[in-house]
């Protein structure tokens, strides 16, 4: 554990094991690998850096309106 907490990568270790996790499991359930492997590897290609797509809103100060960003 001492490893993983000093560890610089911590997105990639997390995001790999949760991987070979999901890889796992479609090989039990006969899933299709394919959309995990996609999936996962997409993520890489962000550099494990979320972005929500869409207009995105904020609430007023006073919370009665919502604004645009």
């Amino acid at each position: 554990m001492n490893l993983f907490e000093n560890a610089v990568n911590k997105k990639e270790i997390l995001a790999d094991t949760l991987e070979k996790a999901m890889l796992y499991l479609c090989e039990l359930k006969n899933w299709d690998s394919q959309l995990v492997k996609a999936a996962f590897q997409k993520m890489k290609e962000k550099e494990y850096k979320a972005e929500i797509e869409g207009k995105q809103t904020k609430l007023s100060p006073d919370k009665k309106r919502k604004h645009i960003l």
